[in-house]
């Protein structure tokens, strides 16, 4: 099965880990303090796009603190808070207050959904390295030198002959 992936619309850079599965918003988790969607899961409702905060990936915290008050965490409302790693751009918002479901939410004309066609992606994930590590290697894909990417896979995994 194909995996997709969310990237930024702005510099394609992936802002979420590998997801397997849409399903229908009518089937989201709607309990307090509870993930919306299972972390390898998203959904979407008109102009949204929904993943767990366990999918986050390639993004940090707005520099503008106050896109993340809320009681317990940021609230439904309210700005994005949350940017693009490459490019700083604003891509969705985080919401973790005590009174709603916990979720990222992205409006669809800030992002790409893409497939891992190659599952290049997977292979990474799937490697026992550091986050760090993980990261070092999807920016060879991200600027297209297969080659070095290949290499390197084959420095953290020597054993795996499927390249």
């Amino acid at each position: 099965m194909i995996k997709r992936f969310i990237a930024c619309g702005n510099c394609g850079n992936r802002l979420s880990r590998l997801l397997s599965k849409e399903i229908n918003f009518k089937e989201v988790n709607p309990y307090t303090e509870q993930p919306l969607v299972e972390p390898s899961c998203y959904t979407s409702n008109k102009n949204d796009l929904y993943i767990s905060t366990e999918a986050k990936w390639n993004m940090q915290y707005h520099y503008d603190k106050s896109r993340l008050v809320g009681c317990c965490g940021p609230s439904v409302d309210g700005l994005p808070n949350l940017v693009c790693n490459f490019c700083n751009q604003e891509v969705a918002r985080e919401v973790t207050d005590c009174c709603t479901s916990h979720y990222i939410v992205f409006n669809l004309s800030a992002i790409q959904i893409l497939e891992d066609i190659n599952r290049l992606y997977e292979k990474i994930d799937n490697l026992s390295i550091s986050e760090e590590q993980k990261k070092q290697l999807e920016t060879l894909l991200f600027y297209n030198q297969i080659e070095s990417f290949n290499q390197e896979i084959e420095i953290f995994n020597p054993f795996d002959k499927t390249q």
